[in-house]
């Protein structure tokens, strides 16, 4: 693909402190800089993401979801899964998540294991790769959380379908 040149006129791009209100700096791009870009379509990725699913485990609030996405460059199929935890900071090993690929026809081509956390956290994803140089796929998943004596696992919801 050919690259093309786009010209840009002086602008200044202020640069705020975490309140959104201080400015600390600004970026300044000048009128006689010029920029190549080349975008190959088939590089980026495709991506579907299934709704939040949310649960309540221990009186504590969560949600999960899954993903899956296609990615054509290098023949991958992915699928993740994801669960966070609403309020904050969990210890280690309190949140887990796994995730299942599935071709069109609903015959599971690859299936992962449960990844937890290794440190104190909010959040977990993991995901799994599969080979493919074609067809359609959606992702499914799961989550573990810890409700003080065992693993609740909770599916995530089907993502949508998603092809070469």
């Amino acid at each position: 693909m050919e690259a093309s040149k786009l010209l840009i006129e002086e602008k200044k791009i202020p640069v705020y402190k975490s309140d959104g209100i201080t400015i600390i700096g600004e970026f300044v791009i000048n009128k006689d800089v010029s920029i190549e870009t080349s975008v190959e379509p088939e590089i980026v990725p495709l991506w579907a993401e299934s709704g939040y699913k949310n649960f309540t485990v221990a009186g504590k609030s969560y949600y999960n979801y899954s993903v899956v996405t296609i990615y054509k460059n290098s023949n991958t199929v992915q699928g993740r899964a994801h669960v966070n935890h609403v309020g904050g900071s969990l210890p280690a090993g309190w949140l887990g998540a796994g995730a299942v690929i599935y071709n069109v026809s609903g015959y599971m081509v690859k299936l992962g294991t449960t990844a937890y956390t290794s440190s104190s956290a909010s959040s977990i994803g993991n995901y799994i790769d599969h080979s493919a140089s074609s067809g359609t796929f959606y992702a499914h998943g799961w989550s573990h959380v810890w409700n003080g004596s065992k693993y609740i696992e909770t599916p995530t919801l089907v993502s949508p379908r998603q092809n070469f």
